[in-house]
């Protein structure tokens, strides 16, 4: 057994009469830290480390170019590394997605008809549908008609 732990059995051995509590010490324990600093310190440091590999890879990008005696970017494309394609002009709306905007611009404007001519009647337009005979149980099962 090592000397440390004699001690402390020594320390907070009680005898069976004795109910006493053991004395309670301060410790230098590393669990005495706000959790909000320490969140701040390690992002902190992930930025500072994710921006010095940023720019060091930059560097090294603009001598790898200036060695072959092109732009960064003429640069990238010669060695197929472009993170992106070049922009080119987006095609037409293919005719699925064409009609499904189609389908949202007419829902939307009979849903702002039936508001208008609810307000103006005074209703909540379930109120003006079931009046006008517009509402109707086809949704429903059968059963539950």
């Amino acid at each position: 057994m090592s000397e440390d732990l004699v001690v402390l059995e020594r320390e907070y051995a009680m005898p069976q009469q004795q109910l006493a509590s053991p004395t309670i010490r301060p410790t230098n324990c590393p669990f005495n830290f706000d959790p909000a600093e320490l969140m701040r310190e390690t992002v902190g440091e992930d930025h500072v480390l994710a921006a010095q590999t940023a720019m060091d890879r930059q560097l090294a990008l603009e001598r790898y170019a200036k060695r072959s005696n092109m732009t960064v970017t003429e640069y990238l494309r010669s060695k197929g590394m472009m993170p992106c394609a070049d922009y080119a002009v987006r095609p037409d709306f293919d005719p699925m997605e064409a009609e499904h905007m189609n389908a949202i611009l007419i829902a939307t404007n009979r849903e702002k008809e039936l508001e208008a001519l609810a307000a103006a009647e005074g209703m909540t337009v379930e109120d003006y549908m079931d009046a006008n005979g517009m509402l109707t149980d086809t949704h429903l099962a059968p059963w539950a008609r």
